[in-house]
């Protein structure tokens, strides 16, 4: 099985960036196609149970109307990947209209799924934080969604289940940060920092252009600011079908490749 403190210990780079796992081999060999992939639950599980940070990941999405004034919002569906508890944020988001056009007047309610929302919002303000590209016009953001899917991310709780929207970040943590976790301390004349390029074999691919400067996590038990920007404590939008990410507390894919196989790849060529 494979082994965050065993990658560490051989040197590898390995890191969470903007939500998103990634490693680099000591040699700088390539590694093999498919094998972050093949491992990524159990390396994000060991790293999240040994570091005790309560990462998130993106379901779905609904939209709704709530509170009294039946305000327009956006609730973002997530699983704690610790626990396998739901959790939710709800971001204003507006539910009708800015135009005519020739079917609909403006201020007629939008097709059930879609939002507008602006660049000053709190979810667009989230979306740039994960360094995923701008999409082509911020009322198509909704065709986007999907692509919150596989990016870990971490929230203050605002009341039981529900996040605080403006605490929602993606995780990062550095290399140096999980060798102090794992408690492994690599020898002076072979030190490992984190100033080399991204590798590729990163869990999500990064964008071409940076929207957002990188949300580096200062600790393992980040405390972003908090606030309120929702309304209402019950969800009431249209839901959209959950889907099946894989918790981490349920139990793995068997696995073909053993870590020591792996790693003696890259013992052979050094």
């Amino acid at each position: 099985m494979p082994s965050v403190k065993a990658i560490l210990a051989k040197g590898h780079l390995l890191r969470v960036d903007q939500g998103r796992l990634c490693l680099e081999s000591a040699s700088n060999a390539p590694i093999p196609d498919g094998w972050l992939q093949q491992h990524y639950q159990i390396l994000v599980a060991d790293i999240l149970k040994q570091t005790g940070i309560d990462a998130l990941s993106y379901e779905s999405y609904s939209t709704g109307r709530y509170g009294p004034k039946m305000v327009g919002g956006v609730t973002l569906q997530c699983i704690s990947l610790l626990t396998n508890a739901d959790r939710y944020a709800i971001f204003n988001a507006e539910l009708d209209r800015a135009r005519n056009i020739k079917t609909a007047k403006a201020g007629s309610p939008l097709p059930n799924g879609q939002f507008r929302v602006g660049k000053k919002s709190h979810l667009y303000r989230f979306w740039l934080s994960t360094g995923l590209k701008q999409p082509p016009r911020l009322s198509s953001l909704h065709d986007y969604m999907g692509k919150l899917k596989g990016i870990l991310f971490i929230a203050n709780t605002s009341k039981g289940s529900r996040l605080d929207c403006s605490s929602i970040q993606p995780l990062s943590l550095t290399h140096q940060q999980l060798l102090a976790a794992f408690d492994i301390d690599l020898s002076p004349d072979k030190p490992r920092t984190n100033s080399r390029q991204t590798p590729d074999n990163c869990q999500t691919s990064k964008p071409d252009k940076k929207n957002a400067p990188p949300v580096v996590s200062p600790g393992f038990q980040p405390d972003p600011a908090t606030g309120a920007d929702s309304y209402g404590n019950t969800v009431k939008g249209n839901a959209v079908s959950r889907v099946d990410v894989n918790p981490l507390s349920l139990p793995m894919k068997p696995i073909e490749q053993t870590t020591d196989d792996w790693l003696a790849d890259y013992a052979a060529t050094e």
